[in-house]
């Protein structure tokens, strides 16, 4: 793709948001639930996670991008009939299964340190780009 790729600290950054954001997010949702109602604490949790991982799949397929993508100013874009689009449900989770094992996500960030356009394993797949995102004033 043409267009030139957000800074890697930016990627980093947004995942690292990301991240951090799904952690808090199930730490506020169990904790009450652990000190009230500790009897449906395994069927919440398995609700809460499977929907935790289904937004981390999903995530870039959203009109802003993640959250920590939309604070960093990156978006994830693929190009289409010449025209640049955002990343669809399917992109975005071709984009992220490789977040679902460890050791994987390990791989993903020396393959977008090591690589020239910055794309990692996952955006090969998915024929996508993190670009910066200007603010139109």
């Amino acid at each position: 793709m043409p267009l030139k790729p957000a800074p890697r600290w930016k990627r980093l950054f947004a995942f690292f948001i990301d991240t951090i954001g799904i952690y808090l997010a199930f730490l506020i949702f169990t904790i009450p639930f652990h000190l009230f109602y500790e009897d449906l604490i395994p069927a919440l949790a398995i609700i809460f996670l499977v929907s935790l991982g289904t937004y981390f799949l999903i995530r870039d397929a959203y009109s802003i991008g993640s959250i920590g993508k939309h604070w960093m100013k990156v978006k994830t874009i693929t190009e289409k009939n010449d025209k640049l689009i955002g990343c669809t449900i399917l992109q975005s989770i071709s984009r992220n299964i490789f977040f679902i094992i460890p050791i994987f996500i390990t791989m993903e960030i020396i393959v977008m340190l090591i690589r020239k356009d910055g794309r990692r394993i996952g955006d090969l797949l998915a024929n996508t780009q993190v670009i910066s995102v200007t603010s139109k004033k």
